[in-house]
């Protein structure tokens, strides 16, 4: 694992130089461009990660009602077993 890690840092690394080297041989108004696709890029990014983050949450609020549901049959099993216990230690206390 530590190995592949190494391998994508030295990767990203090497990526950077290159943009570095290309962006120094750039205009100032090609540059300028370059920050500006990036910008609107990382914001499309924002906001898909966002729109995936809100989808999860609506999954589990409209999941919720079937969570619930499971529980309250756990819990009515569980209370109707602690009932029959109780009655059979209380019979053997008889």
């Amino acid at each position: 694992m530590s190995e592949q890690l190494h391998k994508k840092t030295v990767s990203q690394i090497n990526t950077l130089d290159e943009i570095a080297d290309n962006v120094a041989i750039k205009s100032d108004d090609e540059i300028n461009r370059l920050i500006e696709e990036t910008e609107e890029t990382l914001t499309a990014l924002m906001d898909e990660l966002k729109s995936r983050q809100a989808n999860k949450m609506h999954n589990a609020i409209d999941n919720l009602d079937a969570h619930m549901t499971e529980a309250d049959s756990s819990f009515k099993a569980l209370r109707s077993f602690v009932n029959m216990a109780l009655q059979e230690l209380r019979k053997k206390d008889s």
